[in-house]
């Protein structure tokens, strides 16, 4: 099967975001860290204003808002940075090639040499709504948009990275 995608800023901000929110195991971590924020800085909070320490409790506030928002900063112009860094990556044009043992990865603008990828040294596979994530390593990763395929392709692709990469692949949805 092979499945063509145009990366664009859309397609790299959603990336940028899914990964970033995501532990090595691929689980979320906008929940462990909302939480844990809020309850840290409404604690700092109030014991600021009940507890006998203030300042200590005052600056452990201001930290936590602090780590807040960077993170918060970091989230909203990460895709900026990288397209001002690495432009030619917000206008690549891949094809991919599903076969039996391996992914075969064309890049269609600048005639680099192909990519040949086996199913076990994928780390693992992530479907969401809108592109099928193929990582390298924990931060890298090929993706296949969607976009440009059809509901009957999307799904033989789920299967096939099912059975090849079996408890490696998964589906969130964002």
């Amino acid at each position: 099967m092979k499945l063509i995608t145009h990366y664009d800023y859309n397609l790299l901000k959603t990336f940028f975001h899914f990964s970033m929110m995501r532990n090595k195991k691929g689980k979320s971590r906008k929940t462990t860290f909302w939480v844990f924020s809020t309850v840290g800085l409404i604690g700092s909070v109030l014991f600021m204003f009940v507890g006998t320490n203030r300042v200590l409790f005052g600056i452990l506030a201001g930290l936590i808002l602090m780590i807040d928002i960077f993170v918060g900063y970091q989230l909203l112009t990460i895709t900026k940075r990288a397209q001002k860094r690495q432009p030619a990556m917000f206008e690549a044009v891949n094809e991919y090639e599903f076969e039996a043992k391996q992914v075969i990865v064309r890049s269609l603008v600048d005639g680099a040499e192909d990519i040949h990828v086996k199913y076990d040294e994928l780390l693992r596979a992530v479907e969401t709504p809108t592109a099928f994530y193929l990582y390298l390593s924990p931060g890298s990763a090929f993706i296949v948009s969607k976009r440009e395929m059809t509901e009957d392709e999307g799904e033989k692709l789920a299967t096939l990275l099912s059975k090849k990469m079996q408890f490696r692949f998964s589906y969130r949805k964002n």
